[in-house]
Formats: C-alpha cells, structure tokens, sequence
C-alpha cells in the first residue's frame, strides 16, 4: 500500500508520483499494489471533506489490511494519522528530497536544527524496515543530521526509462543550450537568464512551465527562448539537437530525473554540484553503462520489499 501526498493522476508531474507509478506497473507476480492519497482520503462520498476523524478512520480502514505500507511523500499528512498508520503495520519510506525539513528543500538555518529539534522524524525512520534514498548525496545529508539511522537504507533513484530517452547521433546545434522542468525558482531558472546574457551569442531554450514571474523575467531576455510544454517526441528531438543542457541549481537536488533525460540523449551537461544522480559513482563517460544501472530501479525496489513479506 502506497501512501502518498499525490497520485501522478492527481498532479501530472513529479519524480515522485512518476516513480511510483511506474513501479506498480512493473510489480512481480503475486503482490497487489494499491493507493492511499490524501486527496483521495479527504474527499467523502458525498463530496464534502472529511474531518480529521474521518480521514484518519477512512485510511486505516485501507492500510490496515496491508501486509507492508510504503510512505512516499507525505507532507500533506498530519503526523497523528502517519503514527497511527506505523502502530498496526510494517512500514518502508521512500525519501525523495529533504522529508525531515518544514520546506523539503534543506535550506534552513544551521542544517535544519530547528527542523528536527523534537526528534520525530528520527523515530519515525527508525521505525521504517527500510528507507529508500533516491541517491548518494542525499543519504549523506541524512547521516549528518539524523545520525545513523541512515544506514538502514538502499540507494535508488527516481523512475527513468532508460529506452525512452536516445541519443540519435545527430548533427549538434554548437549555439544551442537547453533546459526542461519545472520553473521553479530553486531550480534556478534565473540563473540560466544570467548566463544567457553573459552569453549573447548562444540560444538558450527553456522547455516547461513555472510561476508567472519568473516566465516573465526569462521573457525579457533575447536569447532566452520558452517553449512550454512538449510532448515526449518533440522533447526527445530538441535533447538531440542540444550541445549543451545547463541547470545551476539553487538547491541540493536529489535528482533531478531532467538531467539525466538529457545525459542520455547526448546532451553534454553543464552543471553545478548540487545534482544529486551525480553523486552516484556510475562511468558517466559511458552512457550505456549508465543505463544498465536505471534497468535495475525497479527490480532492486520490489526485491526489497519481498524481503520484507517474506522474511
């Protein structure tokens, strides 16, 4: 059982609800995967929401009658409702950015002390029969600030399928610099614009969409060209056509899955080093070998949690 902030259905985006998603699909025999989302909990079938009680009876009546739950992103649920849920059953945690911090970004003062003064967050994977972190960096991160209880761990990344995103050996646009995702300022949009001013003589080619203000910041730059939203085979073009893709990231990202969307597709990466994918020690002057190590997300997800059903 699943339990979730989101469903991909709900959201249309994110590493998390895409990684989930596509875990479920690629389920061995003999496991049955199901779905908690808070919107789902809270919505009643008269189309009033739920109250507190509600909602809290409304989802263990789901998770109880799960053998294992797996706690992805659960920002949006109150803790009264995630302990009661650890009390009855055996539970993993999927981290996919900073769960131990009030913003999820680790960009709190003094390490996030104020985050984890009361130690439940601590407890609470220190319950887990296992966490996930999405890549090498972040559990580091986690030992500094939460200790050893980061050992208890298994690195895998977020979903990407590794057939989905070719390099075609095209000719390369030697001006073209790209970026796609989410416009989030802590993405670091803005300084994608800095750079483009700084470098007149390139395009820069922006693919996504953010909030109001940094598209219109990005739109009064020249060079800076917004596309949108693509679909995948468009977007798959463009990452063939790029010599460069750039993302100075304004936060210590876990992924992001964006980056190496483009890596595969042959784009030479000009990053800063706050790309957690990197900091996995894979050969990444060997795409191929790069993407044998995605073919293996799925079945190192499911092999651990059949561990757990069947000790």
């Amino acid at each position: 059982m699943f339990v979730t902030d989101h469903l991909f259905e709900e959201r249309g985006y994110g590493g998390m609800e895409i990684t989930q998603k596509e875990l479920a699909v690629r389920v061995p025999d003999g496991i049955d995967v199901e779905f908690v989302s808070i919107d789902a909990m809270s919505r009643m079938e008269d189309g009033t929401t739920a109250t507190p009680e509600d909602l809290l009876a409304r989802t263990k009546d789901r998770t109880d009658a799960a053998d294992v739950v797996v706690f992805t992103n659960i920002a949006r649920w109150s803790r009264d409702v995630i302990v009661s849920i650890t009390e009855d059953v055996p539970y993993v945690k999927m981290e996919f950015d900073w769960g131990f911090c009030k913003t999820h970004l680790k960009n709190c003062e003094n390490d996030c002390a104020e985050c984890v003064a009361d130690g439940w967050y601590k407890e609470f994977l220190q319950g887990a029969e296992r966490i996930f972190f999405t890549c090498p960096m972040q559990k580091d991160w986690y030992r500094k600030i939460l200790g050893t209880v980061a050992d208890n761990s298994i690195l895998n990344p977020s979903w990407i399928d590794p057939d989905a995103w070719p390099n075609r050996g095209l000719e390369r646009d030697p001006n073209m610099v790209m970026f796609h995702g989410n416009l989030f300022p802590h993405k670091g949009p803005l300084e994608l614009a800095q750079q483009a001013v700084l470098h007149p003589d390139m395009r820069f080619v922006i693919v996504g969409g953010g909030p109001a203000e940094v598209i219109r910041r990005l739109e009064l730059v020249r060079n800076v060209h917004l596309l949108g939203q693509l679909d995948h085979d468009s977007l798959v073009a463009l990452l063939n056509r790029a010599t460069h893709w750039m993302m100075l990231s304004q936060w210590d990202d876990t992924g992001p899955m964006a980056a190496i969307e483009a890596y595969l597709c042959g784009a030479k990466m000009v990053r800063n080093d706050r790309l957690g994918y990197f900091s996995y020690p894979w050969d990444w002057n060997d795409p191929e070998a790069v993407r044998t190590e995605l073919r293996k997300i799925p079945g190192r997800f499911w092999d651990e949690i059949q561990s757990i059903l069947e000790p």
